[in-house]
């Protein structure tokens, strides 16, 4: 850029190596100044220290760490005492959320520094403990006149007017409504409440929630149905199953509440109201793709299968991908972002520390919004 005529510093900066700053540099004012070769001296990559965690609760925590010189990190972690960890590889942002965490479980993470190829070892453990899934409690505190009669998700029914004799009713211990499936069950999933009165028709809301992150916590943004206070008896709509829902067996809450008047909406799911009813179920979440491959062999090659530690992609081009390994339970194993191809091939490497047995690989290539997905065999 332009500057204006004058004698100057000039300061260099890059990861990992040495600043050096020119000095004394005088340029006029049109003038172009080319300069020779600055050769910058490479530091020494340190190994990251202080390892902490914060924000941790039932399925997720925020790991952080120090290290003076470094350009990016590998982070893995495992329950204590379990034989092997789960990678997340090429991290550039400290902190780093590790996501798909079990309750009430103790886990041990570390990290490993790098500057460009050059790396050190891993650092030691660093423990911390999520907390346990504690659902907020709501209730009706009267179904005297009201209560919920029947819930429908994708055409299975749940019919509980004849055994509802509280405001709050729990059914997570039983399995009744059919797994949504984060692909097969990706949009138009249809829910329908059914209000039960047992005389005059009453002004009710609706409104449903499913936990699909597994938090403990029914989010805004995990508000699957909301029908404002009326007296129609059954009241329906669709819903959708986030792509990043976390997968196995999770709470939905059901609440129906009066309403003197008409066009009101039950927005908070932990609350006490008069009159009413909540209901608790169990949904299971699934990935089916994780039982088949996505892909023409033609277009994605791994080998070799089965493997003992090194994989090998071809791939149909060069775009970045995101690279994850899941177990045969739908986890991820080791995660690596912005892995770009060379020549449309990529090779994964140290993969020896995984338990023989079988694992699927997923591919995505955010450019074109594809996901490839593969099952492979560990020796």
């Amino acid at each position: 850029m332009p500057v204006i005529a004058g004698t100057y510093d000039l300061r260099f900066e890059s990861p990992c190596y040495q600043t050096f700053t020119l000095t004394n540099q005088t340029i006029a004012n049109y003038q172009t100044k080319t300069l020779g070769d600055i050769l910058l001296t490479p530091l020494t990559v340190t190994a990251p220290t202080s390892l902490s965690t914060s924000g941790t609760d039932s399925s997720s925590t925020n790991v952080s760490w120090t290290a003076t010189t470094a350009d990016s990190f590998d982070i893995r972690y495992r329950m204590v005492g379990a034989p092997s960890w789960t990678e997340i590889l090429g991290v550039t942002s400290n902190p780093y959320q590790i996501t798909g965490l079990s309750p009430n479980t103790t886990y041990e993470f570390q990290v490993k520094s790098y500057c460009g190829s050059n790396s050190t070892a891993y650092s030691g453990s660093q423990q911390f403990t999520t907390t346990s899934i504690n659902y907020c409690n709501a209730q009706g505190n009267n179904v005297n006149d009201e209560y919920i009669g029947n819930v429908s998700i994708n055409g299975t029914n749940h019919n509980t007017v004849s055994n509802t004799s509280s405001g709050y009713s729990d059914f997570t211990a039983s399995s009744i409504f059919p797994d949504l499936d984060i692909v097969y069950n990706a949009t138009g999933n249809s829910i329908s409440v059914t209000k039960h009165w047992t005389g005059d028709p009453y002004r009710e809301a609706v409104s449903a929630w499913i936990d699909f992150n597994q938090n403990g916590t029914f989010e805004t943004n995990e508000k699957i149905f909301g029908s404002s206070s009326s007296t129609t008896a059954t009241v329906s709509g669709t819903f959708d199953v986030p792509s990043n829902a976390s997968l196995g067996s999770t709470r939905m809450r059901v609440l129906m509440k009066y309403y003197s008047g008409s066009g009101n909406n039950a927005n908070n799911p932990c609350e006490t109201f008069s009159y009413g009813e909540v209901e608790d179920y169990s949904i299971n979440i699934t990935n089916s793709t994780l039982t088949m491959d996505s892909f023409n062999d033609n277009n994605v090659l791994i080998y070799p299968n089965p493997f003992k530690s090194t994989l090998s992609f071809h791939l149909p081009n060069n775009h970045a991908l995101r690279v994850q390994i899941l177990d045969i339970t739908g986890r991820v194993v080791t995660q690596i972002d912005n892995m770009t191809p060379v020549n449309k091939t990529i090779e994964l490497h140290n993969n020896s520390h995984l338990s023989a047995g079988t694992y699927f690989i997923k591919l995505t290539d955010k450019a074109l919004n594809t996901t490839v997905i593969k099952r492979v065999i560990k020796q």
